[in-house]
């Protein structure tokens, strides 16, 4: 999403009435049309395809511009992936003090400060590895991470959740798979939920 459409949706989202609201229904209603009308009209006006999807947490009510269309997810994927790490932690099936020694092959570019890790030289924590994930977009502690948890893993707690069209189908910066067709994907509607 760009900053602009970014900018917009959030100046859009004034529109909405707060939790308690004494406002007639009405009133309500006609915001919300407004605002869904809003981000059609952003939608159509970006250049390629926009996909949105906004949920009041007050309320329950979602506003969407192509909400279940499947898009490409880049970093976001990475959301998925520590949610997996964390059940998995949860059940013991494996501890966050567990250690993965960088090598080498581990190194990956892109937002990475681990790729500059000597080969064999640190052997950090699962933990250790989902701070730089989520922190700065790491993608060698990510793919560290996919190799320790299993990208079937992830797609399957994802399914069991409700998100099947929320897939985790290749590491980080790896252009032969992105050839291939194997992107990591969601929807809009999944992503927000």
């Amino acid at each position: 999403m760009t900053r602009g459409l970014l900018a917009a949706v959030v100046a859009a989202s004034g529109l909405l009435l707060p939790a308690g609201s004494a406002a007639q229904p009405a009133l309500g209603d006609q915001l919300a049309t407004k605002f869904q009308h809003t981000l059609d009209g952003l939608g159509q006006s970006a250049r390629g395809v926009v996909g949105v999807s906004v949920v009041d947490l007050t309320s329950g009510r979602r506003w969407d511009v192509n909400g279940t269309t499947v898009f490409p997810q880049g970093s976001a994927i990475k959301i998925p992936l520590l949610i997996e790490l964390f059940r998995r932690a949860d059940a013991t099936e494996l501890a966050l003090t567990d250690r993965k020694t960088l090598t080498a092959a581990d190194r990956t570019g892109g937002s990475s400060l681990l790729q500059y890790f000597s080969d064999g030289g640190s052997a950090l924590s699962l933990h250790d590895l989902a701070v730089p994930m989520i922190v700065q977009s790491d993608n060698t502690a990510t793919n560290m991470l996919i190799d320790a948890v299993g990208m079937d893993r992830v797609n399957r707690t994802m399914a069991s959740l409700g998100f099947p069209q929320t897939k985790l189908q290749r590491k980080m910066i790896r252009p032969e798979s992105s050839a291939r067709g194997d992107e990591n994907v969601s929807t809009p509607r999944e992503a927000v939920d």
